[in-house]
């Protein structure tokens, strides 16, 4: 699972200084492919696999003040599907998940402010840390074995609105 990320500050993208743009193109283009290369290669030496990479709902829309952290999470959602392209044929599933906003053990102390940006979601909440857990462990399981390329929105609805 491919879960990096380098999170820019909210704010304008006339205020992205370039440590901020390189920090976000390495850690959020840069390492999943080259620890995707590396496990890759077993995976395809056994015939079986799976690669799950963690997107974001940043990255299937836009978000004012986000548009540095969105547009890695859609270059990691594309990525996703041209590896599942090319890794399919050599019994290797490549797939994503797009949470939206989500209480984790790290963002622990911005309760509010994750619920202020779920307010205008159908579900009205935060994503929970389980709830992402879930999805990616059903990815990786034979029961998603006819699923490839696919980026699927964990976000409380706000894809669908």
């Amino acid at each position: 699972m491919n879960n990096a990320a380098a999170l820019v500050p909210g704010q304008s993208m006339l205020e992205v200084t370039d440590e901020q743009l390189r920090g976000a193109l390495s850690v959020n283009i840069a390492a999943p492919v080259v620890l995707t290369a590396a496990v890759v290669a077993d995976m395809r030496a056994r015939g079986r696999g799976v690669v799950v990479n963690m997107g974001s709902n940043t990255g299937t829309q836009g978000m004012a003040s986000a548009a540095l952290y969105g547009a890695t999470k859609a270059a990691l959602h594309s990525l996703t599907r041209s590896w599942a392209d090319e890794l399919a044929s050599v019994g290797i599933r490549v797939n994503a998940v797009a949470p939206g906003p989500t209480l984790t053990e790290d963002n622990l102390g911005y309760e509010e402010q994750l619920a202020a940006l779920a307010q205008p979601y159908p579900d009205r909440r935060p994503g929970r840390a389980e709830e992402v857990a879930a999805l990616v462990a059903f990815l990786a399981s034979p029961a998603a074995a006819h699923i490839h390329g696919a980026t699927i929105p964990i976000d409380g609805g706000s894809s669908a609105v």
